[in-house]
């Protein structure tokens, strides 16, 4: 058999083939075999910091040990191409529907980045007596640690994103559009829109004052209900935000990334009116949550999400406040 992938092409698809091969098996462990269970849910075992960071440096170090098994890797081989068996498994996951193209997007540079890191340290490992036993060790490392991981509570992180525009209109009219927000025609542009989260709508106010009701509306049937908690016309208008992820269509967002569910959800909002020159200063910011094993990176991508949201509102304010 190894003489029959001795070379370079056969062996780079050998080890690329044993490496997908390799990331498919654990995911679909988790996804079916755990689906149901009273302690492991498979979202939470998928979106584990041992499958989401442990899981691409693996499948790294399957393909150089493969490889290497017919032909030793160089260095530069090492790293680069276990990139490949890791991008494929992550793209088989969207073709399948186990992830979303928003999770792609966000898992797509570090599972590239482990991938190579994951290659080199195999690659160093392969000049040791042990390189055998450390190998099957690591093989079998991400699927217990990310049972161990379930019994460390989920962090309940909060971030505050907030984003300012400059508008050539008095308060008033400026206070009117951010009140109520008739339907949206205006070009949206951002590379989550581009990615397929859903656009914002409109946003519909019962009444005026605190404790009125406010429904936003978002794309393929994404709502939330605004509660006002501060009402000051013309200067302040503050809400809470509450989004039911049972209400929302199965397929506007996957489970990792669906606002009020375990890993992420937005919670309040602000809407702040400053006089400034011969117009007003609009600021919007908003407080969210997430809840993974590792915020340090989710973190990063739900600041952009939130950012890039809420510049395409007051873009779309300003120009409505100002026509």
């Amino acid at each position: 058999m190894l003489q029959r992938i001795g070379t370079f092409p056969s062996s780079l698809l050998f080890g690329t083939l044993c490496g997908v091969l390799y990331g498919v098996a654990l995911q679909f462990f988790a996804r079916f075999f755990m689906k149901g269970s009273e302690h492991f849910g498979t979202a939470v075992l998928v979106m584990s910091l041992s499958y989401v960071f442990i899981l691409p440096a693996v499948i790294g170090m399957v393909h150089v040990y493969i490889r290497s098994r017919a032909q030793m890797p160089s260095y530069v081989a090492a790293t680069f191409e276990p990139m490949l068996p890791a991008l494929l498994c992550l793209v088989f996951s969207v073709l399948v529907h186990w992830e979303g193209t928003i999770c792609l997007a966000m898992a797509f540079p570090v599972i590239l980045l482990l991938a190579g890191l994951g290659g080199v340290i195999m690659r160093i490992v392969l000049s040791t007596k042990s390189k055998h036993l450390v190998f099957a060790a690591f093989t079998v490392m991400p699927l217990p640690l990310s049972f161990a991981e379930q019994a460390i509570p989920l962090p309940q992180e909060k971030q505050i994103v907030s984003n300012t525009i400059h508008i050539k209109a008095p308060a008033s009219r400026v206070w009117q559009k951010i009140v109520r927000v008739e339907k949206i025609t205006e070009p949206q542009q951002s590379i989550f829109y581009t990615l397929g989260f859903p656009k914002p709508i409109e946003a519909i106010l019962t009444g005026d004052g605190v404790g009125q009701t406010r429904l936003a509306t978002f794309e393929r049937g994404l709502q939330f209900v605004e509660t006002v908690t501060v009402w000051r016309e013309n200067q302040k208008l503050a809400f809470t935000i509450k989004a039911d992820p049972k209400a929302t269509p199965i397929t506007t967002l996957d489970e990792h990334v669906t606002v009020g569910g375990a890993f992420f959800d937005v919670l309040s909002g602000v809407y702040e009116i400053e006089y400034a020159g011969d117009g007003v200063t609009l600021r919007l910011y908003s407080e969210h949550r997430i809840s993974t094993h590792f915020n340090f990176y989710a973190r990063l991508w739900s600041r952009f999400l939130m950012g890039e949201i809420q510049q395409n509102i007051l873009k779309v304010i300003k120009q409505r406040a100002e026509a």
